[in-house]
């Protein structure tokens, strides 16, 4: 019979604190997770003896972020989160799609992201899937009415706050 996992806490360490350990958060559990993300393969197992619970939610978390499809991208004010350091941002930041955009095409074929920092880019599904980029399942009541004009606006609006309570949100 297989491991019998706590499933409300592995949910608690998923959707919490492995983001927060890409964060800097300093609870044990954070620090916890900033190990194994380090940790070689015998070091790991070594862990899943004394954390069973904890890596089986890395193993799932690390499933979650490589595994998203992408086949319908978020709509705009969706709020995702990285799973790898994209630009300035660093892994776990949170971002806000501000834009979905045609190229040659005419169903949407990326997204533009706007990070808590500032930073933006435009991702295609490839782009999404390669920076471990998940959707939190959060949509921010004001950012899913954003108008995107260009990038001097955005930055802009971002310097405005439109963005603040997405951020605020996602956490």
């Amino acid at each position: 019979m297989g491991q019998q996992f706590n499933e409300a806490e592995i949910k608690h360490f998923v959707t919490v604190d492995i983001p927060n350990s890409y964060r800097d958060g300093t609870s044990f559990t954070c620090k916890l997770f900033r190990l194994i993300r380090t940790a070689d393969p015998a070091n790991k197992h070594k862990l899943k003896n004394s954390f069973p619970n904890e890596l089986e939610a890395w193993d799932r978390f690390e499933r979650i972020s490589l595994c998203q499809d992408w086949e319908q991208l978020p709509e705009v004010g969706s709020i995702v989160r990285t799973g790898k350091k994209v630009m300035s941002a660093e892994a776990g930041s949170l971002g806000v799609v501000y834009e979905r955009y045609c190229l040659g095409a005419e169903e949407p074929t990326g997204v533009g992201i706007i990070f808590a920092n500032g930073d933006y880019d435009g991702f295609s599904r490839e782009d999404l899937r390669l920076c471990g980029v998940t959707h939190t399942g959060k949509l921010d009541k004001y950012a899913k009415y954003y108008q995107f004009k260009n990038v001097i606006e955005l930055s802009k609006d971002f310097e405005r706050g439109i963005f603040c309570q997405a951020f605020e949100e996602g956490v």
